[in-house]
């Protein structure tokens, strides 16, 4: 017999419990609401209505085509973890067949899909054995990520959050204040557990300012031939670059951090999306994640005083050009040997360590 999917709820409220003083504040689960919401494009509730089919189809068109917001390779890890879900759920009992979950009008309590492979605790609030190694944090974070994308993209259930009408449940069931405090308590529970704390907003201004003085020491900011060492010489880790790769990252992490965008978004800028004028650059993007329809509106970023140097894109993007001499095509160019970007129009990449 299939257990009700409601009974998750309820073990899911017992995985959540926290102490007095480490309580899951409401502005947690709002923070987290909308970096979630920021993930796919904007989709209130009268966008479903019958009446809105022209815009329903753009919509559509924007989320499955080449704007889906994912490379292949992470759609086919999402459709991985899609399956993963599904047998969890059917092994528990709580589900007969994936149509009884993932579909546009999922049951009321379909918010609490989260396999607690993460967690310390089973559904049953019992202790994992402690010889299995929970997973992280972060993929954590990737299989919400790929539930918000799946219900988005596959089921047409955009942006909205999840919530309760007249008709039934409506939204996103990955984006509900539900999934948002257990992904906040699992957060706490990993950081006070002394796993490494992650957060979107991890690099701070004391960051940026420590990196700043690290690079800009002599030794590492002189532009000259640089040999790579072995990553098995646990004396040179700090000899990862040049003096031209750390102007690349530092322009880098100050425009990512001041414009709010991912650092991805950062190294497809090309030379005609700046304009450069007195003691300011103006940034026009024709695209980003959050705004896959376009109408991004332009940044303008103006030089900071001597003492906010560390912060100063300005700075930073002048430095990397008047150095690289770069015209045309992308700023930020893949580094060749000798230390140099290589000639052809060829963006930097991002690797991302999980």
């Amino acid at each position: 017999m299939v257990a009700p999917l409601s009974n998750l709820s309820h073990k899911i409220s017992a995985l959540n419990s926290h102490e007095d003083d480490d309580r899951i504040t409401e502005e947690e689960i709002e923070l987290d609401l909308e970096d979630e919401r920021a993930t796919v494009p904007d989709l209130v509730h009268e966008d479903l209505e019958p009446g809105n089919h022209e815009f329903m189809q753009t919509w559509k068109k924007s989320v499955f085509g080449a704007s889906k917001g994912v490379t292949d390779k992470t759609d086919g890890e999402y459709q991985r973890l899609k399956i993963q879900c599904t047998s969890f759920l059917i092994s528990s009992g709580l589900i007969q067949k994936e149509a009884d979950f993932f579909c546009k009008s999922s049951p009321e309590d379909a918010p609490f899909f989260i396999k607690p492979r993460c967690d310390e605790v089973t559904l049953d609030n019992k202790a994992q054995p402690s010889n299995e190694i929970r997973d992280s944090y972060v993929q954590a974070q990737k299989m919400r990520a790929a539930m918000t994308k799946i219900f988005s993209r596959e089921y047409g259930l955009g942006s909205l959050e999840w919530h309760q009408t007249k008709d039934g449940m409506v939204g996103n069931p990955s984006i509900s204040p539900e999934v948002a405090n257990y992904m906040s308590g699992l957060h706490h529970q990993k950081v006070k557990a002394g796993c490494e704390a992650t957060s979107a907003r991890a690099v701070t201004l004391d960051i940026i300012g420590r990196l700043y003085d690290f690079n800009h020491r002599p030794e590492n900011w002189a532009l000259k031939q640089y040999n790579p060492v072995s990553r098995q010489d646990t004396t040179k880790l700090h000899e990862w670059g040049g003096g031209l790769t750390r102007r690349a990252l530092h322009a880098i992490y100050t425009i990512s951090f001041l414009c709010l965008l991912c650092i991805d978004e950062v190294l497809k800028i090309r030379r005609s999306h700046i304009e450069f004028e007195d003691h300011r650059i103006i940034i026009t993007l024709p695209f980003r994640k959050t705004h896959q329809y376009g109408r991004v509106k332009p940044f303008h970023l103006h030089m900071l005083d001597e003492a906010d140097a560390h912060l100063c894109p300005v700075r930073a993007l002048a430095d990397w050009i008047n150095t690289t001499a770069i015209t045309e095509g992308y700023i930020f160019r893949k580094i060749g040997s000798g230390e140099w970007p290589v000639a052809k129009d060829s963006a930097m990449v991002c690797f991302v360590a999980i």
